[in-house]
């Protein structure tokens, strides 16, 4: 359940500050597609749907450690325009921040420029990139 409703801007404001307070620290900020689940959390197993792939695999064990702020997409899609308003929730040391995406989002921006375009050109597959100037402007 989420703790809280903040707009981006006092995210990032506290996330520059110290989430917890700890002024003059450093801080690992994470901006990326998908978040860690609860399931990665738990060595007893992992949720089907929980999201999993390089970035979450390669990051989450430093963040567990050092501790941080974690921005993504929740999941979830919604009919309407998304707003910028993030739910955040704790994960351990980790502070995720999600925000739902409209359903032309994930379909313009996700499936098609971050999968098609963007996944391929920075894994070395530039056989397999789709250039699309519709999902480019997503």
């Amino acid at each position: 359940m989420p703790q809280s409703t903040q707009s981006l801007a006092t995210i990032e404001d506290r996330a520059i500050a110290g989430v917890n307070g700890s002024e003059g620290t450093s801080r690992l900020v994470v901006v990326s597609n998908r978040v860690p689940g609860p399931a990665e959390s738990s060595t007893a197993g992992r949720d089907q749907n929980a999201p999993v792939g390089g970035l979450v695999s390669a990051l989450k064990p430093a963040m567990d450690v050092q501790g941080g702020l974690w921005v993504g997409w929740s999941g979830k899609t919604t009919q309407r325009r998304a707003d910028t308003l993030l739910e955040t929730f704790q994960l351990g040391s980790i502070r995720l921040a999600t925000l739902d995406l409209s359903e032309d989002d994930v379909s313009l921006y996700y499936t098609g420029f971050a999968n098609r375009t963007l996944w391929p050109l920075l894994h070395c597959f530039p056989e397999r990139v789709d250039f699309r100037q519709e999902t480019y402007r997503a």
